[in-house]
């Protein structure tokens, strides 16, 4: 699968791998959620800067926003681009893999778990040890970082600021949201206000359906903690 039109087959195997689907394609490999049909060429145009509609963040690590051509239609997706800049940081990546892999094995895992979390498309990286590695998937619309309704909080104003947010109901399904995710194993170690996204509505009234999700998820553990 050296060329660069082939196309990756969306024909998910039998038992735990139908959720997912590896590759490899000369210098780029990756994995693939099961159930999308991609072709190498398309993968490599948008792990390139230029296929960027929109930059979502731009800091330690890149995202933007683009489109990825599937057998099923365009898709939406975010593009988290990573480098690991230094020794240490290529090193922890022949260990443990790359942050894209990582991000990739974290949000199926939790997923299954029930966790909400954005819904994975593909982890992909460069042979190349000191390449960059990219996570894609698919992006949230009309949430709000729990951050600032915090910060709001703390400075008094979150009924002014955020009338639709109730905090202790945002607090417990926060706890609910961690038990679940140690009950099955899984350990995020980074929940901080600035990774959790919320939808919806938290007002609490009858009927409110707010929902929570996780993000930055390299950094989370799958089994025991050590």
């Amino acid at each position: 699968m050296s060329s660069s039109t082939s196309s990756i087959s969306e024909a998910p195997p039998p038992g735990e791998a139908a959720n997912r689907r590896r590759f490899a394609a000369g210098s780029l490999s990756g994995e693939l959620r099961a159930g999308l049909t991609a072709d190498v060429g398309e993968l490599r145009r948008v792990i390139d800067p230029a296929a960027a509609e929109k930059t979502v963040h731009w800091g330690r690590n890149y995202l933007y926003r683009a489109r990825l051509a599937s057998g099923a239609g365009d898709l939406a997706v975010v593009v988290k681009v990573f480098r690991e800049r230094n020794a240490r940081q290529r090193l922890t990546r022949r260990i443990k893999g790359s942050k894209a892999q990582r991000s990739f094995d974290a949000s199926t895992a939790l997923l299954a778990a029930g966790v909400p979390v954005p819904r994975p498309v593909a982890a992909l990286e460069s042979a190349d040890g000191a390449g960059a590695s990219f996570f894609l998937y698919e992006p949230l619309d009309s949430v709000t970082e729990a951050r600032y309704f915090w910060r709001a909080r703390n400075a008094g104003r979150e009924r002014e600021l955020f009338p639709e947010i109730d905090g202790r109901l945002l607090l417990a399904r926060l706890a609910a949201m961690l038990r679940r995710m140690h009950d099955a194993d899984l350990w995020h170690r980074d929940v901080s206000a600035g990774n959790v996204l919320l939808a919806g509505d938290w007002s609490g009234r009858e009927g409110s359906a707010g929902e929570l999700y996780l993000i930055d998820l390299a950094r989370m553990r799958i089994g025991k903690p050590l």
